[in-house]
């Protein structure tokens, strides 16, 4: 299908704005990113019979995308912005006469990507991009491992305070039928406990590089499954070690990990019966183990203070995957940036 081309030439305006800084990131992630690779993975999506007007370039859309997640953007508010501010429009290869989508535009992409699924498809492809740039977590490298529960979209159902004795939320997983109208909105989310508090939604899983900062790795469940029992899936074999706190504890999975070379840093628990001196270099380890684990903890702030991640906007699973993911893949070329920036 033949795209909507931005319209190129000399143009009045071009004049007040040619003094304009550039925005660096944006600078970065237009280098990194081969823009041309992802807009024929998304061609799949269209109609290539030739009837009807040109649509408008993916590469503008899924960038439109990215400047949601870096700067914390409704649709609404990014279509805005590319057509007001100067380094957005920069970023998309926009000239002064052309008009960027609109936030109905952005919709229809998101059902689009989603009906061909390539969501998932496009962030694996912007990471691996980013690899090849040397921008990578390398092998043997120290993985950190930790997980957040992130809030549903709608307001929680009713549920049976009998089964919030666990505090990974294993005991909430049959969760009661639902007895309110909200209860059947989202069918996805439920319930589970932590710090003698329940919570209501979902769990963002996430393994960090943590020389880089980068994400390498993450799962989104329903808040109930019990964080240790996805910390395989995060790792792809090549870690030397990985840290992770309390939560994590299991001594068969580690037994695997080290058959596999991976030597993992699990946080222990104090218990009673110890001696003082066993006491005291548990603690003595586990700060050890916090010091350097604790790196992920502003990574989960960042994506929920700035990335569109602290609460589900939408209902199910599969959308909220795709939600926590895009806050993740835009997060990541900021990294990168910083990288990049330090090696210059």
């Amino acid at each position: 299908m033949a795209f909507r081309e931005a319209q190129r030439g000399n143009d009045l305006f071009d004049i007040p704005v040619a003094g304009v800084p550039h925005n660096a990131v944006l600078d970065t992630i237009n280098r990194v990113v081969d823009w041309a690779a992802l807009r024929s993975m998304v061609a799949v999506a269209y109609d290539d019979s030739g009837a009807g007007r040109p649509g408008f370039d993916p590469v503008w859309l899924l960038k439109m995308l990215l400047l949601e997640y870096l700067y914390g953007l409704s649709d609404v508010q990014v279509s805005r912005e590319c057509g007001d501010r100067y380094s957005f429009r920069a970023f998309l290869g926009l000239s002064p006469a052309d008009v960027p989508p609109d936030d109905t535009r952005l919709v229809r992409f998101r059902n689009r990507l989603r009906a061909h699924g390539l969501h998932h498809k496009l962030m694996a492809a912007i990471n691996t991009m980013l690899a090849e740039q040397g921008i990578a977590a390398r092998p043997g490298s120290m993985k950190i491992v930790d997980a957040t529960l992130i809030q549903a979209a709608v307001a929680p159902p009713r549920r049976d305070r009998n089964n919030d004795d666990d505090e990974h939320g294993e005991s909430c997983v049959d969760s009661p039928k639902p007895l309110s109208r909200n209860a059947a909105s989202d069918p996805d989310a439920d319930w589970t406990i932590k710090n003698k508090r329940a919570h209501y939604g979902y769990k963002l899983h996430m393994a960090q590089d943590a020389t880089t900062g980068l994400v390498t790795a993450h799962a989104v469940t329903k808040a109930s499954v019990h964080d240790t029992n996805v910390l395989e899936q995060l790792l792809d074999g090549t870690e030397k070690s990985v840290l992770a706190d309390k939560g994590y504890i299991d001594g068969k999975r580690d037994a695997r990990l080290r058959n596999k070379g991976t030597m993992p840093h699990v946080m222990m628990r104090l218990r009673k019966t110890m001696s003082p001196s066993t006491k005291a270099t548990i603690k003595t380890i586990n700060r050890a183990i916090s010091r350097v684990r604790s790196a992920i903890e502003p990574t989960f702030a960042n994506l929920k203070r700035w990335r569109h991640c602290g609460r589900a906007a939408y209902v199910g699973i599969v959308k909220v995957g795709e939600q926590l993911g895009w806050g993740i893949t835009a997060m990541n070329p900021m990294v990168a940036h910083r990288w990049l920036t330090k090696a210059a």
